[in-house]
């Protein structure tokens, strides 16, 4: 039997809504796997650039301010998008006299690669980035739905850690990674 290795190349892209694919991008069709491909779907569409309906807007000081397009990578064989993810390189929580953060909005893998390690390999590309971009590890964060066991454990995987929730109650849980996981 002959097996078939397809290269995976992963790209940053300068323009998510110039990349047709995106639209189509799904990770599954059920729970988790739709509010990941709906999430994806928004950065095709562009959400984020109208005031009022943008998920990035960021609360400093008491003053709303525009935190920018997030920056999208896409994981692709010669034939199709197989991941996407995004991150933002701002705090999470605007905390007085936090340092260097990054934050993953999303991270998804198309419902015919999971559970091959694409997931994990993407995840550790975007941290790659992530330092490029800072020019040193910053402290990565990433919310994740408590329920999402799959996505916990990626996250698990590549040095992050679970922290307390912010308030009883909340439906995510943070996770982090911290610099000297990253860099040792």
């Amino acid at each position: 039997m002959a097996i078939s290795l397809e290269t995976v190349e992963y790209q940053r892209l300068g323009s998510p809504g110039d990349y047709a694919q995106l639209q189509d991008f799904s990770c599954g069709h059920g729970g988790y796997d739709l509010e990941v491909s709906l999430l994806v779907l928004q950065l095709y569409i562009g959400a984020g650039k109208t005031p009022g309906t943008d998920p990035f807007v960021v609360m400093r000081g008491g003053h709303r301010r525009m935190a920018g397009a997030p920056t999208v990578i896409v994981a692709r064989t010669a034939k199709e998008v197989i991941g996407v993810s995004a991150y933002h390189l701002r705090p999470l929580y605007p905390i007085e006299g936090a340092g260097d953060e990054a934050y993953i909005w999303v991270i998804g893998i198309a419902a015919g690669h999971q559970g091959k390690g694409n997931g994990k390999r993407l995840l550790g590309r975007t941290m790659e980035l992530i330092a490029e971009d800072w020019r040193h590890v910053p402290d990565i964060w990433a919310l994740v739905s408590q329920g999402n066991a799959p996505s916990h454990a990626l996250f698990r995987s590549c040095g992050f850690t679970l922290l307390p929730p912010e308030k009883e109650g909340d439906d995510y849980v943070r996770l982090r990674a911290s610099a000297p996981l990253l860099s040792g």
